[in-house]
């Protein structure tokens, strides 16, 4: 169960995520790595056939995020996430590493505008 407590008259925390939302559409500083964001990720290396997609997954349901995972056919692993700035910029980190059979040589990245994605799903 998330509990807000109140930061000022017009702000709220989230105690499950640490971040500050709004109260009644009022202004309200999102400083804090918590303005929703979107990003798709290109991943390279030996990343298919080593359960990466699971892993991308995985990471993105732990930390809240919402989006896709695909494998492409030139080898690489496609991801689109959406969540909060410091948790996609968490789970770019993790890309890079990968599972522990995984090779990831290069990550690139693209800011993409959030559609509302409400899960995470492997789709391809």
């Amino acid at each position: 169960a998330q509990i807000f407590t109140h930061k000022s008259p017009f702000c709220l925390m989230d105690s499950a995520t640490g971040c500050t939302l709004p109260v009644r559409n009022r202004s309200c500083r999102l400083d804090n790595g918590c303005m929703t964001i979107a990003k798709r990720f290109f991943v390279s290396g030996k990343v298919q056939g080593v359960f990466y997609r699971a892993f991308v997954r995985e990471a993105a349901l732990r930390d809240g995020l919402a989006g896709t995972v695909r494998n492409l056919p030139d080898g690489r692993v496609e991801a689109y996430v959406e969540g909060p700035a410091a948790k996609v910029t968490a789970l770019e980190r993790a890309l890079r590493t990968g599972p522990l059979d995984a090779r990831v040589d290069n990550v690139t990245s693209h800011d993409e505008t959030p559609v509302g994605t409400a899960d995470f799903r492997v789709t391809g």
